[in-house]
């Protein structure tokens, strides 16, 4: 690629992010003879081949293609109040080949359906089998659940990757008991960023994708939180082709971690996702509750007897943990669990525990660590 910085802004023209959206306003991809092609690497060849000779032959024309987008681009930030980001990219992704790659054995990619029966699961898995799964926390721990109480899996799996949800420890500790032969590595992402970090294998980190998203960890006051301090989720996505998403608060509470990650590469981390803002509970005196405050309790306690477990608010006052025993819960730890929970809540909260043989997913499929049937303000 080119040193300039004016060079290499322009090519950014024909190949990604914000560089693609620019394609719009010019006639460079046709010059240069990528037409999105399918299942075929000549779109990719003339790129590699035009691109820079288009660019030479008239430099002024696809600068100023360039000012015109990013003036529009303020226009819209101007109009909206919010600030605009640029950045740079040098490659070109596209998903386009997966199926051609897929049936020809080169790259298999298949999705089950996360409401099937985790026996039934587990049998297209052993017909299919995969070397990574991923997929829901809940999902892939209730086909752990299944695999550890019938036997073998029949599966070998070099890679797990759990998502979509919290992933606790008592989930990495069956997670690894069903799948001794995967590595059990965490993904975070969401609808409005796609992937926003993946575990770190030598540190246990999440390493932010700082090339696709700027992502800012923010306290109550709106300022950024230090090292080891919880705070929301703002991101800002460099790469968006539809629609460029300027610090969007995603409703996440977060740990922030060290940058760089200690493991050598260059990436900001996180040390730990807590879960959805969302999901404070709110008592009927005012006091705002964050879950964390029962859930951390409550994997202090000695829980090699627990299964699986929620937090449900009931109503303002009624707050009930659900949980699924291996086998006949422990008398004293039981009652020790309960009663030490009990003085989380304090006066006035009617806290109970409710063992039951096993608790339902949500109607997305997730599995929620905390609900509340109680309507927020």
């Amino acid at each position: 690629m080119w040193s300039r910085f004016g060079d290499s802004a322009a090519f950014s023209l024909g190949y990604s992010g914000s560089g693609s959206l620019l394609a719009y306003f010019s006639d460079f991809y046709t010059l240069v003879g990528y037409n999105y092609e399918l299942f075929e690497s000549k779109g990719y060849e003339n790129l590699q081949k035009n691109a820079e000779r288009v660019y030479r032959e008239d430099p002024a024309r696809w600068q100023a293609a360039l000012v015109k987008g990013i003036r529009l681009l303020a226009d819209w930030s101007r109009l909206t109040g919010k600030p605009l980001v640029t950045t740079e990219c040098w490659g070109v992704v596209d998903y386009k080949d997966w199926p051609l790659l897929n049936r020809l054995g080169l790259f298999r990619l298949r999705a089950f359906n996360c409401f099937l029966p985790p026996a039934s699961l587990l049998q297209e898995l052993q017909a299919y089998q995969p070397e990574l799964i991923t997929g829901y926390t809940g999902v892939i721990a209730a086909l752990a659940r299944h695999i550890q109480s019938g036997g073998a899996s029949g599966l070998t799996l070099r890679w797990v990757s759990p998502g979509g949800e919290i992933v606790t420890p008592l989930d990495r500790e069956l997670l690894a008991g069903a799948f001794p032969t995967a590595r059990i590595l965490e993904t975070y992402g969401a609808t409005e960023f796609n992937l926003i970090a993946w575990e770190c294998p030598v540190t246990g980190l999440l390493h932010n994708c700082d090339d696709g998203l700027i992502v800012e960890v923010l306290g109550a006051d709106g300022k950024p939180v230090k090292t080891g301090e919880t705070g929301s989720l703002v991101g800002t996505t460099l790469h968006s082709f539809a629609m460029q998403i300027l610090r969007y608060p995603l409703g996440d509470l977060v740990v922030k971690g060290p940058f760089p990650c200690p493991c050598g590469q260059p990436f900001s981390t996180l040390i730990k996702v807590q879960g959805r803002q969302i999901g404070s509970m709110i008592l009927s005196s005012g006091r705002v509750l964050h879950p964390f405050e029962v859930l951390n309790e409550l994997l202090r306690q000695d829980t090699s007897w627990v299964r699986q477990y929620q937090l449900l608010q009931e109503l303002p006052d009624q707050i009930v943990l659900r949980l699924v025993p291996i086998g006949e819960p422990p008398r004293e730890q039981f009652l020790c669990l309960e009663e030490t929970l009990k003085k989380v809540f304090g006066i006035g909260v009617d806290f109970r525990i409710r063992l039951l043989p096993e608790i339902p997913r949500d109607a997305s499929g997730k599995f929620s660590l905390v609900r509340s049937l109680v309507k927020q303000p």
